[in-house]
């Protein structure tokens, strides 16, 4: 009983602690204070609660971002992390602050930074049984890989986030998750040129494009209709792949699609490129490098030097081929980096090997209960037999003495008779004062009879006391017969 209050009392208190540290790690501030992000980050900053403090930097963050200043990003969010350190704040409140480092590190190209903490927003995903974000994560953990030349490892993670995306209702995050899932079986079947590939992102973008237009989500159409163009473009269908792209670029607003400018300046670039027209080629080449500047995100400048390198190339424009070809090596080289890449791969491995060894535990800790679960069966199965066999015993007493108790409350008919017939005998032989004490003798012998009845046990000492009494009676015939 003690034992169960300690733990009682163990329980309790760190479930306290660990309610408490949630509660640090959550900055208290109202929805109107929310509201004012702009203005209110130097109240956060200065704010007596280290969570806020903490969320200020990760919103000062966001500002520097928004300017392209990531080296300031990057303080930022490390100072954030040595609050939430401080606070001792556990993985599952650390999401928004990890994605942001996510977001960061694939704008520098830093890929196996991004990966790193994706694999800590997975792990979270998975312990909260949260099925659309393992999914997103999943994704993106692919994109690294496939930003990183290793498409094949990629296609395994987009496989896994696939099951996961089937299984959720129509939502605006189902159809922002069915176009990446597009995006990573077309960079396959670019990387490949297995057909089936391609097919199976057709697939995928038809029902992100349907999902999307039953939303009425503007953002997600133009994603589905420019990978549906550029999966016409792969199948040689140029016009039906600038109808996709023209409609795409309809639905598209300045300032608020900017992402998707890159990519479908990039895409029709690419496609007068094959029609021959090499102006009208290079005019959205221009227009997909600006935009891909102003996003400040390499690997698309990259690939806008790389179209523009063919384009000059084709055209005959040897020295424009030679700067586009320059400037776009010394990006790729960078994001190429075998260390990189080792890194990535070391992070995979001890993450596949980690989940390992958790699932190894995990089913020893359960054989180990089964065995618990077995013993503690045993042992009561015992303690019932114990139990039962010690009933069984105690009844038999029971039995045994109250057989004893009936045994002395009888007076044996031989006894009475025999010991009145010497007495008849002694009353004519010997005298009246003889008769008496044996008178005497026979009372007490009745009386220590009668009061052993009462008894639960008699001791070895009073009967032999008892018995020599009634076989000292010379009367007594009984003492010789047994």
């Amino acid at each position: 009983m003690i034992f169960l209050r300690l733990a009682a009392i163990l329980f309790l208190s760190c479930f306290s602690l660990t309610v408490l540290a949630q509660n640090n790690c959550a900055c208290k501030r109202t929805q109107a204070e929310a509201s004012q992000q702009q203005q209110f980050i130097q109240t956060l900053l200065k704010s007596n609660q280290t969570a806020c403090q903490a969320e200020g930097w990760q919103l000062v963050a966001d500002s520097l971002v928004k300017t392209t200043d990531f080296a300031g990003a990057v303080k930022a969010l490390e100072k954030a992390g040595q609050l939430f350190d401080a606070l001792k704040c556990p993985e599952s409140e650390r999401k928004a602050f990890y994605r942001r480092w996510v977001a960061l590190s694939d704008h520098q190209a830093a890929f196996d930074q991004s990966f790193s903490y994706q694999l800590k927003l997975l792990r979270i995903a998975e312990a909260e049984k949260n099925d659309a974000e393992a999914a997103g994560i999943l994704l993106g953990m692919a994109q690294v890989f496939n930003r990183q030349k290793q498409s094949a490892n990629g296609i395994r993670y987009a496989r896994r986030a696939a099951v996961l995306i089937e299984q959720l209702p129509a939502s605006a995050q189902k159809a922002n998750l069915l176009n990446k899932l597009t995006a990573r079986y077309f960079y396959y079947y670019q990387d490949h040129r297995e057909a089936a590939y391609a097919d199976t992102a057709q697939q995928y973008v038809e029902k992100a494009l349907s999902v999307a237009e039953k939303l009425g989500d503007n953002n997600e159409q133009i994603i589905a209709l420019t990978r549906m163009g550029a999966i016409a473009e792969s199948r040689n269908a140029l016009q039906q792949a600038l109808g996709y792209i023209n409609q795409a670029l309809a639905l598209c607003k300045p300032g608020q699609n900017d992402n998707q400018y890159t990519t479908l300046y990039g895409d029709k670039g690419n496609i007068y490129l094959q029609l021959k027209d090499y102006t009208a080629a290079k005019q959205y080449a221009d227009s997909c490098l600006w935009y891909c500047k102003k996003i400040a995100f390499p690997p698309m400048i990259a690939n806008a030097y790389s179209l523009l390198y063919e384009i000059a190339v084709q055209s005959g424009n040897y020295k424009e081929a030679l700067a586009a070809m320059t400037a776009e090596k010394q990006i790729t080289d960078s994001l190429q980096n075998a260390d990189r890449n080792k890194v990535i791969n070391e992070l995979e491995k001890k993450y596949n090997q980690e989940k390992n060894e958790k699932t190894i535990q995990e089913l020893a800790l359960q054989k180990q209960v089964y065995i618990l679960v077995l013993v503690v069966v045993l042992l009561l199965g015992a303690a019932v037999v114990l139990f039962l066999r010690q009933q069984s015993l105690k009844q038999q007493q029971k039995a045994a003495a109250a057989e004893q108790r009936l045994n002395r409350a009888r007076m044996n008919p031989h006894f009475f008779f025999n010991t009145l017939a010497g007495l008849q005998t002694a009353a004519l032989e010997e005298g009246g004062i003889n008769v008496a004490g044996k008178i005497a003798k026979l009372s007490r012998i009745m009386r220590a009879t009668l009061e052993s009845t009462y008894r639960e046990f008699n001791s070895i000492e009073e009967e032999i006391v008892f018995w020599k009494t009634i076989c000292n009676s010379t009367y007594l015939r009984m003492c010789n017969t047994r």
